[in-house]
């Protein structure tokens, strides 16, 4: 009997093809023909072909995108596993079905506000009735020949990626009507206390016109300290307000010279007598904003003050 494609694994690794023909004469047997054909590059090719193939297809049922086969018509001719689980689909009940069944037909048919891109949102709706928003883009399927059979879908999920950009968004919007409030708050806070520092003002100032010639020397220059003093309270009144402009951004940097920074904040802040705050080297004049380098000097040394509990106490400024 004819025998054709029988294969033969040789014990030097090739492949043989083998066919067998019986010959007759009239009816009676005379013999047989043995064809013999090397296969084994053929063989290897296709061995080579079928792993990359189980490869790639394990890539595609494996990766976090939906890909989806559709006719010109959009009905699913395949989809891979990635997709029958995030639309909660059997495979069996996606195929031969219509994508249009899943998803917000107009967001698929409205026309691309950029031609030159391919990728749109699409809103599906799982086959429990959650509504997922998914990034879609297609590209055509074609064959061998290069005749438009098709388009392939791909689909990646960004409902929570979505969600996220609206608690953001809601996140912002609290955040600069905090702002708004503490603005508001610091406006109204500078205010009030300005008052009280003005009529202290006025009352040293009285009493030092009324009774000018009847104060000792001592008493004359703790009226003059008192004086600057609040001078000082009145400048960070108005830090406060400057302050609340720069969180939100007004910021202006000009050349300050921190030592007179730090010997402004000696002044201010209440400095026990056996804390010295000593600058080693000459401090530099920088082009910073004028307020918050005060406030971050002010910080510093303030936290050092209180945190020294020795009988002498030295706090000393240096800078590279």
């Amino acid at each position: 009997k004819t025998a054709l494609g029988d294969e033969l694994h040789m014990t030097d690794g090739r492949i043989l093809e083998r066919d067998y023909i019986p010959i007759f004469i009239n009816g009676d047997y005379k013999g047989h023909l043995w064809s013999y054909t090397d296969i084994s590059i053929k063989k290897k090719f296709e061995y080579v072909l079928k792993v990359q193939k189980q490869k790639y297809s394990s890539i595609i049922e494996d990766m976090n995108l939906g890909l989806v086969e559709m006719d010109q018509e959009y009905n699913i001719q395949w989809a891979n596993s990635t997709f029958s689980e995030i639309t909660e689909f059997a495979n069996d009940d996606l195929v031969n079905s219509t994508i249009l069944d899943i998803c917000d037909r107009e967001m698929l048919e409205r026309p691309l506000a950029n031609p030159a891109l391919t990728t749109r949102e699409l809103d599906i709706k799982t086959k429990s009735g959650v509504l997922k928003t998914f990034l879609f883009s297609e590209t055509a399927n074609r064959d061998l020949n290069g005749a438009l059979k098709g388009r392939i879908g791909i689909f990646l999920d960004v409902t929570q990626f979505k969600a996220l950009q609206k608690e953001k968004g809601r996140l912002l919007e609290n955040l600069e009507k905090s702002n708004q409030e503490l603005s508001e708050y610091a406006h109204i806070v500078s205010h009030d206390l300005k008052s009280p520092l003005r009529s202290l003002q006025a009352l040293i100032s009285w009493v030092r016109e009324d009774d000018g010639d009847k104060l000792s020397g001592e008493s004359l220059e703790n009226f003059k300290n008192m004086d600057a003093t609040l001078e000082k309270m009145d400048g960070l009144i108005s830090g406060i307000l400057n302050y609340s402009n720069i969180q939100r951004g007004n910021r202006k940097d000009i050349p300050v010279n921190i030592n007179t920074v730090i010997d402004n904040i000696r002044e201010t802040i209440f400095l026990p007598t056996h804390i010295k705050i000593v600058i080693k080297n000459k401090l530099p004049t920088m082009q910073v904003d004028k307020t918050r380098i005060e406030q971050l000097f002010q910080n510093l040394i303030s936290n050092a003050v209180d945190h020294i509990d020795k009988e002498e106490g030295l706090i000393e400024i240096d800078c590279v």
